[in-house]
């Protein structure tokens, strides 16, 4: 190679270094003194808000710039209230994130009313881990098993149409023969978990991390039994079947795949669309590089908090694919997630 062509490659290098360099001091620019907000759809106390607040105490120092990082509640109808805002009315430009309900997705896969977003155009940032979704039952209740509820009707509590903690029920009522009574009104997992306790309630959806992170003395004491799961199946449940497993035949649990799917999502972060590329990229890293961190893997493990991070590209990835669902898999999941 001739030493003008050497020297060609080296300047066109130190260029694309030098434009590297000044996109990642505009970034750090942009963020520093600044507040980052973090918002957040449910209660304080529950699994999205104990998360969201976990990631906003440790990510701030790892985001170019170093910006103060809060936390804010925006409570309604299972946290699309809170999607709604940060897609059409926060600002766009990297200052604002969501602890996004993972059941989203798939209520706009089916055409939902209420649903004032794309959840292909949201940033998908990361979450901090997937997660296994299990019916539980108060154990005083006598149910231990799915054909205790498919014997008789079983209150079931949730928050809202179309959240989670309903459409896991109805599901399980749609295809698997089960007999929830589901009553809806409960603001949260802490609600929730007091209905259980006072007896209003039999049965709710949670997830193993849920129940982990907000009531570790219930699984000590043996207060709660959960009692059928979906995958990904937890390794603390070994003998509890999922509901892919109890499904009758192949299309039955592809529509329980598109129902669930939020359990790959997790509890993930997202931003507001319109933030330069640069911007996204800088918070996936500051994402990344906090689940690395000692100090945040220290207070996730005295919480109880699995950390397998699913990236944010990859959370992308499997909103699109919900998103592109076959229609007529899409049609029978319709009436169990938009009823």
């Amino acid at each position: 190679m001739s030493f003008t062509a050497i020297a060609t490659r080296a300047a066109a290098a130190g260029l694309a270094l030098g434009a590297t360099s000044v996109r990642a001091e505009d970034v750090a620019d942009f963020y520093r003194g600044r507040t980052l907000t973090i918002l957040v759809g449910g209660t304080a106390g529950a699994s999205y808000d104990l998360q969201g607040r976990l990631i906003a105490r440790h990510m701030a120092r790892h985001v170019p710039g170093n910006p103060s990082i809060v936390v804010q509640n925006m409570i309604g109808a299972g946290g699309l209230k809170m999607v709604n805002f940060l897609y059409g009315q926060a600002p766009r430009d990297g200052a604002y994130l969501g602890m996004i309900p993972n059941t989203l997705p798939a209520l706009q896969a089916v055409g939902a009313p209420g649903v004032a977003f794309d959840a292909g155009k949201l940033n998908w940032i990361g979450t901090i881990n997937p997660v296994t979704v299990t019916m539980t039952a108060w154990k005083a209740t006598g149910i231990r098993s799915i054909a205790d509820v498919r014997a008789r009707e079983v209150v079931a509590a949730a928050s809202a149409r179309g959240a989670i903690t309903y459409t896991i029920p109805a599901m399980f009522n749609a295809l698997l023969g089960t007999k929830f009574r589901i009553v809806t009104g409960y603001e949260g997992l802490s609600d929730i978990s007091l209905s259980l306790e006072r007896g209003e309630a039999e049965v709710a959806e949670s997830s193993v991390s849920n129940w982990k992170l907000t009531k570790p003395d219930w699984i000590r004491d043996g207060k709660i039994v959960m009692f059928v799961q979906t995958e990904p199946k937890s390794a603390e449940l070994p003998g509890v079947p999922t509901a892919e497993e109890l499904a009758s035949n192949d299309d039955d649990r592809r529509v329980i795949e598109i129902v669930n799917s939020g359990s790959k999502l997790g509890f993930p972060l997202a931003g507001a669309p319109g933030a330069t590329p640069e911007r996204v990229a800088a918070l996936r890293a500051a994402f990344a590089a906090t689940m690395k961190d000692e100090a945040f893997l220290k207070e996730a493990e005295a919480s109880q908090l699995d950390v397998t991070p699913v990236s944010g590209e990859r959370l992308a990835e499997i909103v699109a694919k919900v998103l592109d669902a076959p229609k007529r898999l899409v049609d029978r999941a319709r009436p169990i997630i938009s009823p």
